[in-house]
């Protein structure tokens, strides 16, 4: 009767907890709709105190977002990128690991490196007048998307 008992209560947590999931899952996906269904290219990262042009990039870097299933991807100036979005909620995100493929390209290697580090710094985001930025937590800017 015990076993019987814990069973059901197991059962009742568990449907309860896929119920809060999804709404939360609903709450994120209606909050961040303006970032999907676009590819978002950048137009200046913030690195050391440094405005650095995407037009310094081999190619400009390129950031596309699903909401719905939690991920991003893009390029990076030189590689395709994917990652995940470890959280967002009103206007935080941050985004969980990021890969992408291992091409070389010296010339812009650094500018890379800096827009990788920029994401996982992003804390959170504002969207106006067509342009995206991620800020860092102390809310400084990081990197301006159109």
């Amino acid at each position: 009767m015990k076993k019987l008992i814990l069973v059901i209560t197991l059962i009742s947590f568990s449907v309860l907890a896929c119920k809060t999931n999804k709404k939360d899952k609903a709450i994120k996906i209606e909050e961040s709709q303006d970032l999907e269904n676009r590819v978002w290219q950048l137009l200046s990262l913030v690195n050391e105190n440094e405005t650095i042009k995407a037009k310094q990039f081999q190619r400009i870097p390129e950031i596309n977002f699903s909401v719905s299933e939690m991920k991003i991807s893009g390029n990076d100036g030189c590689n395709r990128m994917f990652g995940k979005i470890e959280s967002i909620e009103s206007n935080r995100i941050s985004f969980g690991s990021i890969g992408g493929t291992k091409k070389y390209c010296p010339q812009t290697m650094q500018l890379t490196k800096a827009f990788l580090k920029a994401l996982k710094l992003t804390y959170n985001y504002k969207i106006s007048e067509n342009k995206l930025s991620f800020f860092n937590e102390n809310n400084e800017l990081l990197l301006v998307f159109e």
